[in-house]
């Protein structure tokens, strides 16, 4: 069972690293070249991914 990644949702819509677990987001930005930005020379490995946004939930 995969965890879920605590308050996910106030980085809707934006560029998240996630460390290498996968279990938390240590970086983020509105856009992927500011994600590398902040990334620089880092030596952690980490997985990048872009957000969709949160707009509500669905129920049938």
């Amino acid at each position: 069972m995969k965890k879920e990644i605590k308050n996910i949702r106030k980085y809707s819509n934006k560029w998240i690293a996630l460390d290498e677990k996968r279990s938390k987001v240590i970086y983020a930005s509105d856009t992927y070249r500011g994600l590398l930005k902040i990334l620089g020379n880092t030596k952690q490995k980490v997985y990048l991914m872009k957000l969709p946004p949160f707009i509500g939930t669905f129920a049938p």
